[in-house]
C-alpha cells in the first residue's frame, strides 16, 4: 500500500484540465488548499464573486477560476468553464489514490468456490462466501463480509467493515464506505393470527457502475425483484434504501434520507 503526493507544473495541469493558463507555466503545485490558507505550492479554486476579497489577497501558487474572476487573481490562474469540476479532477491528480498490492491476506477466509482476480486486493479478516467474485483491481479492505453469489466489479473499492449479503451485484468503479450494509433483509411482514410473519426476501441488490455509498448506509434487498441503484448514483452517510426501491442514474441523496 502506497500513496505518493504528486507535484505538477501549471502548464501540465492546464493541459490535463483543458484550462487556459494565465501566468508562469513552470510554477509547480503539489497540494490543495482553501483560498484563505493556500501558499506558494498550493492549488485553490473560486467559483463565486462572494470570495473576491479573499481571492485578491491569496498567496496560492495558482487558482482555478471562471473567466469572470480572472481580473481578481493576483498571481497564476487556470481559467476553466467549470472550475469546480476542474478542481475535482485536480484533487485526484495531486493526491493520487492509495495503491494496494494485489493478493489475499493470509487471515482472510475465502470459500473454495469464490473467484478472486489475481490483480484484486483482499485485506485482513475478510470473509468471502460461495460463488462470489472479486474482479480485476477491486479492493476489499479489512473485515469486510461478502455473502454468497456476490460480485464486486472491476476497480470497485470496499472500505473496512462493509457487509454485503447474498446476491449483491456491483458494477465497476464503485466505492462503499465503512459500515455500509447492502442486501439486508427487507422490511416485509404479513399479519397472521399469531402476529407478524416475516416474508422471505430473495430479490438481491443490483448496483450499477460508479455508484458511491456512504458510511453506515443501508440498502435492503428486494422482496422478489432486486433493489436497483443505477449508474453514477451517489448516496451520502446514513441513508436508508428500502426493499425494491429503484434509484435512477446520477441521483444524489444527502445524509439521513430514508426512501
Amino acid at each position: 500500500m502506497a500513496r505518493t503526493a504528486r507535484a505538477m507544473k501549471l502548464q501540465q495541469l492546464a493541459t490535463v484540465l483543458d484550462a487556459k493558463l494565465h501566468g508562469d507555466a513552470d510554477v509547480e503545485v503539489s497540494s490543495l488548499a482553501s483560498i484563505e490558507h493556500a501558499g506558494a505550492s498550493d492549488l485553490a479554486f473560486v467559483v463565486s464573486t462572494r470570495y473576491s476579497t479573499q481571492l485578491r489577497a491569496s498567496q496560492a501558487g495558482a487558482v482555478i477560476v471562471p473567466e469572470s474572476l480572472l481580473s481578481a487573481v493576483p498571481g497564476n490562474a487556470l481559467v476553466s468553464s467549470d472550475p469546480y469540476a476542474s478542481y475535482a479532477r485536480a484533487s485526484w491528480l495531486l493526491k493520487p489514490p492509495v495503491r494496494y498490492v494485489p493478493g489475499i491476506d493470509p487471515s482472510a477466509k475465502v470459500h473454495p468456490t469464490a473467484f478472486i482476480h489475481a490483480s484484486a486486493h483482499v485485506g485482513p479478516g475478510v470473509i468471502i462466501g460461495a460463488d462470489t467474485q472479486v474482479l480485476d483491481q477491486a479492493v476489499v479492505l479489512a473485515h469486510c463480509v461478502l455473502g454468497r453469489n456476490v460480485c464486486i466489479g472491476p476497480h470497485s473499492h470496499l472500505f473496512p467493515r462493509v457487509s454485503l449479503y447474498d446476491n449483491v451485484q456491483m458494477g465497476s468503479n464503485c466505492r462503499v464506505q465503512s459500515g455500509a450494509v447492502v442486501g439486508s433483509e427487507g422490511f416485509g411482514y404479513a399479519w397472521t393470527d399469531n402476529g407478524w410473519s416475516q416474508i422471505q426476501q430473495t430479490g438481491g441488490v443490483r448496483l450499477g457502475d460508479r455508484v458511491h455509498i456512504g458510511a453506515n448506509t443501508t440498502i435492503d434487498c428486494g422482496a422478489i425483484d432486486p433493489t436497483v441503484i443505477a449508474d453514477g448514483a451517489i448516496l451520502d452517510n446514513q441513508v436508508q434504501i428500502a426493499h425494491n426501491v429503484q434509484i435512477g442514474a446520477h441521483t444524489a441523496i444527502a445524509g439521513c434520507v430514508g426512501i
